[in-house]
């Protein structure tokens, strides 16, 4: 089947002047003589020679399947501009591409507006080889044309409808996709300025956020394919408990010339797991943030790599429907605000784990054997929280079974019997020693879900609010992140002053709730940063505690810093505090209210 971009002529015998059709190459329309000098421009290859026999000279009708009507070099046509012989001949290449088996044929599109520059552009694109139902250049559109300056997620929508129209054309009945004039130009609007200037040129280079399982092995293998560019791998180690060796060898077997493979363990816990543990922040009241803490460094580095490889893209393998696809983009874009972006998983039709294997089977991805069926749910880790969610979880009536969902922690139930007491020791802050021995960050973390672990803490049964507008179930284990954060509270109530924990009280919500929607970067979340670590400088000391299942019970607090003072709060006679004071505190804060019940009072 071949596929011709907005190309696409339509007319008929009684009226054999084309206007601006559809985008569907089953179009009916008049082949004018432009079509005789692209194929003699571009040479006469077998698709082209299978082409023109199947065109119906004469009248000016061409089969329905195969219609690539063009307008004459040189006559204007309508709102799509004059196409000169240069632009036939800088398009042509494409247009073949477009007519081989499994082309987009996407090309005409550029120099049909008048734009040789993007026309170029089109050509490689419709020259790499794609699956017949991918409309690679259609997902990349989307992306150009949200690029505009003050762009406009309409315009995106109507690209997308623009490139995918040989698609969403055929889908109609008669297989017809047509297009009036005004509606050309409205879909073409978004490609003709980028700042004043032409569109980028073709994806170059692009970092991969790469794991090694299937699913992204599979995006590897179809960046090469649909775009045709070079892929960097970054593989980032989080405490994920994964062997990354693997993810290197695939990534070698696959072709891939640049491997980032990086141990980020410190990084992850000390900037940026502890800076949001010193805000005690809880979404929803119940989430620890262990998945959204994550993103922000993954970002971070994919971008730092993109700079120093020259790439200019990156790409991520979360899906159309998460909050992860908003926590990468918005860190990308706050990073390097000029990135391109490729999200698979909203551009290609593997929409299911079956057409995932076929599709790595067809290029020799190996899959391993407990993926080959649908596995009950998905999974999440890092070093902070493990997170499972879909298939087996969707109901949130049926009741987890714990036994399969937990791997970092055993039930309350299953629990042992005898408590475990600890200390930990926190300098600023942030905490420093298990039990008196000093631990550096991701140790001391993964001590903590060793013991909290072993204990049943911190599993978690929630339904959330994603920031894409739906709600979901997931059940998440956060065993030393739950530790940590009753710890914290019993230290920040011993030094902390009453107004300053207040107001951090107060702010964390809205702290809680940019972490989770992805702005990390955003200043307002750097601002709420300043505030809480100036607030978390006297939190120093040590806090014991007892775990037993599921319980994290404070025994006792101490510190350098502590602000509770013996001699005035005992209930024994002292000579520090005058409780006669209270008297005059009590009638000023009461002054108010004695007001409004008096006046109440007399209107009764």
């Amino acid at each position: 089947m071949f596929s011709a971009g907005l190309a696409v002529f339509r007319g008929n015998d009684e009226n054999p002047d084309p206007a601006p059709a559809g985008l569907d190459a089953a179009d009916s329309g008049s082949v004018r003589p432009g079509l005789q000098q692209i194929a003699a421009v571009s040479g006469t290859g077998p698709p082209q020679r299978q082409y023109l026999r199947r065109v119906r000279s004469g009248a000016g009708k061409v089969l329905r399947r195969h219609a690539l009507g063009i307008a004459d070099p040189g006559q204007p046509r309508g709102e799509i501009g004059a196409i000169s012989p240069d632009m036939i001949k800088a398009a042509a290449p494409g247009i073949v591409g477009g007519m081989a088996p499994g082309g987009t044929g996407q090309a005409g599109i550029g120099f049909k507006a008048g734009k040789p520059g993007f026309a170029a552009q089109g050509i490689d694109r419709c020259q790499q080889p794609v699956s017949p139902r991918i409309r690679a250049l259609g997902a990349q559109g989307v992306d150009l044309a949200q690029d505009q300056k003050g762009g406009k997620k309409d315009q995106g929508h109507a690209f997308e409808i623009a490139f995918h129209g040989v698609s969403l054309a055929r889908s109609r009945s008669g297989g017809r996709g047509r297009l009036n004039g005004d509606r050309v130009a409205t879909i073409l609007a978004p490609l003709q300025t980028k700042g004043g200037g032409p569109v980028t040129d073709k994806i170059k280079k692009v970092v991969l956020a790469y794991s090694g399982g299937l699913d992204t092995s599979v995006i590897l293998r179809w960046l090469q394919e649909t775009y045709g560019c070079e892929v960097v791998t970054f593989t980032a180690d989080l405490g994920q408990g994964e062997e990354l060796a693997p993810a290197k060898a695939k990534a070698e077997a696959m072709g891939i010339k640049e491997i980032y493979i990086e141990d980020l363990r410190d990084t992850f816990v000390r900037d940026y797991v502890f800076p949001m543990f010193r805000a005690n922040a809880v979404y929803e009241g119940t989430y620890l943030l262990g998945t959204s803490i994550a993103r922000p460094l993954i970002a971070k580095r994919q971008i730092e790599i993109a700079k120093a490889t020259g790439a200019d893209a990156v790409a991520h393998g979360a899906t159309g429907k998460g909050n992860d696809q908003v926590r990468f983009e918005l860190s990308y874009y706050a990073l390097k605000p000029d990135i391109k972006i490729i999200a698979p998983w909203r551009e290609w039709d593997l929409t299911s784990r079956t057409t995932l294997i076929e599709y790595a089977e067809k290029h020799q991805i190996p899959v391993p054997r407990d993926k080959r069926g649908e596995p009950p749910f998905s999974q999440d880790a890092n070093l902070l929280h493990i997170s499972s969610e879909g298939k087996a979880l969707e109901d949130p009536w049926d009741e987890p079974e714990y036994d399969h969902v937990l791997s970092r922690m055993v039930t309350p139930m299953a629990a042992p019997d005898k408590p475990t007491e600890i200390t930990i020791d926190f300098e600023a802050g942030d905490p420093v020693a298990i039990n008196g021995k000093k631990l550096g960050p991701a140790d001391l973390l993964a001590q903590l879900n060793v013991l909290g672990g072993e204990n049943g803490i911190g599993a978690l049964d929630i339904v959330e609010n994603r920031f894409v507008g739906m709600k979901s179930r997931g059940v998440y284990e956060t065993p030393g992140g739950t530790v940590l954060l009753s710890a914290r509270r019993a230290m920040e109530s011993l030094t902390l002053d009453g107004g300053a924990m207040h107001l951090k009280d107060e702010m964390m919500p809205r702290y809680a709730e940019m972490i989770y929607n992805g702005f990390w970067f955003a200043p307002e979340r750097e601002m709420l940063q300043a505030a809480i670590d100036k607030a978390s400088e006297p939190v120093t000391g040590t806090v014991r505690l007892k775990l037993y299942k599921g319980n994290v019970i404070v025994t006792g607090r101490r510190s350098p810093n502590s602000l509770y003072d013996q001699d005035i709060v005992t209930f024994e006679e002292d000579s520090v505090y005058d409780q006669r004071d209270a008297e005059g505190f009590i009638k000023l804060n009461a002054l108010r209210l004695r007001l409004l019940g008096q006046r109440d009072n007399e209107s009764s």
